[in-house]
């Protein structure tokens, strides 16, 4: 008879029964045949979804690039605050420079804070339950500034949802200009 070659040898006895009485060892077995044809198996199925992948992240880049440039370019200011905590959870550019704030000041805010206190009961009827999507009007309110000086503007505020919850946009219009 032939002799075979050592490797086929080991695969013969991983594959064949053990011998009478003896279990099988199937934890060579598997780690042997199961396991590379699991890994083969994730390396074709990556290869095959890869490009799609990377389109899929590229177009995402390429919209939130292009929402971000809508948003910080735009001459109104934007605040997007949690329709229940009533908290910032986003102010563009122009909003920033009405008021004086950062962005990151914006996130530790909510409209109670840049608004005067005489307005409160306004401002937290603006952020009660209402169909998403009915536009809320607020004319000729005052803002307070960091500096704590005051500027009159326009707000025009819709219900949308972000991240799955309620949440108000605002678009607020510097009116110190027209007066």
């Amino acid at each position: 008879t032939c002799a075979l070659p050592i490797y086929v040898e080991k695969v013969v006895k991983l594959i064949n029964p053990g011998p009478s009485g003896k279990g099988k060892n199937w934890s060579a077995y598997k780690s042997r045949f199961v396991e590379p044809l699991r890994i083969r198996s994730g390396l074709l199925f990556w290869e095959k979804y890869e490009t799609e992948l990377r389109r899929a992240q590229d177009a995402l880049a390429e919209s939130e690039a292009r929402y971000r440039i809508i948003f910080d370019g735009a001459a109104q200011g934007l605040l997007l605050a949690d329709l229940q905590s009533m908290h910032f959870v986003y102010a563009n550019a122009a909003i920033c420079r009405m008021l004086g704030y950062t962005k990151e000041e914006f996130l530790h805010l909510t409209p109670l804070d840049i608004h005067p206190p005489e307005e409160e009961q306004l401002h937290r009827a603006n952020f009660s339950p209402n169909a998403e999507g009915t536009l809320r009007k607020a004319e000729d309110v005052l803002c307070i500034r960091k500096d704590g000086t005051t500027l009159p503007v326009n707000i025009t505020a819709r219900e949308v949802t972000y991240q799955g919850r309620p949440h108000l946009i605002g678009f607020i219009t510097d009116m110190s200009e027209k007066k």
